[in-house]
């Protein structure tokens, strides 16, 4: 399937599940899990900043479909990017998109921003390739590698979004994630500061539901 420029592929674990959305009722045919995969992708079409992203000097969604990666979701495994590497070659015989998506996955905010951090951290590898610290993390946040963009979608989300788009429950949950990664993802970047604790089991079931839609 292809949805507002990228291709969305189901591993062959999760081809058979249940449709929630359907091609004979005005929709297209849509997993539970492929749908939230679509819904965060035009959620990420939605993101607005009042400051540039510190990467790129577009949005996010149009640094991320530039690149045209296609996405596979999975239901086991772990997510990564293949073969990714700088100046590796344009869609369609570049990178994959390895998603892990292990169970149904409710279309909110909190979800999807979660998994647009994730995404980006893959797409990165497009660009910069492997992680330069001990082959799994990254030296710095302001380097902008793979997790630095990650961290920087969180921060971006909780700092930076533009009024009206997310709850100031999911800002702090951003902020809170922000704050984790920066502990064990990067070989020289601590967050000193948890001052922002938030209730991370909130899941505000969407003034951001998307429906089912061609």
């Amino acid at each position: 399937m292809t949805t507002i420029g990228v291709e969305i592929t189901l591993a062959p674990e999760i081809q058979n599940l249940p449709l929630v959305c359907r091609a004979a009722e005005g929709s297209v045919d849509l997993t539970q899990r492929q749908h939230f995969v679509y819904a965060a992708l035009r959620a990420m079409d939605k993101l607005r900043f009042t400051r540039p992203l510190p990467w790129t000097n577009q949005s996010l969604w149009g640094w991320f479909s530039g690149l045209r990666p296609r996405i596979l979701v999975k239901a086991s495994g772990t997510t990564s990017c293949g073969p990714c590497f700088p100046g590796g070659a344009p869609f369609p015989g570049g990178a994959t998109l390895n998603m892990l998506v292990t169970s149904d996955t409710p279309i909110n905010w909190h979800n999807i921003v979660q998994f647009l951090g994730a995404l980006a951290h893959e797409a990165r590898h497009i660009e910069v390739g492997h992680h330069p610290c001990e082959g799994i993390r990254d030296q710095r946040v302001a380097d902008m590698q793979a997790f630095g963009v990650h961290n920087s979608v969180y921060t971006w989300v909780a700092e930076y979004i533009v009024e009206g788009i997310v709850t100031q429950s999911d800002r702090d949950a951003a902020r809170t994630w922000a704050c984790q990664q920066r502990s064990v993802a990067f070989c020289h970047d601590r967050c000193v500061s948890s001052s922002h604790e938030s209730d991370l089991t909130a899941r505000a079931d969407l003034d951001t539901r998307i429906a089912c839609s061609a």
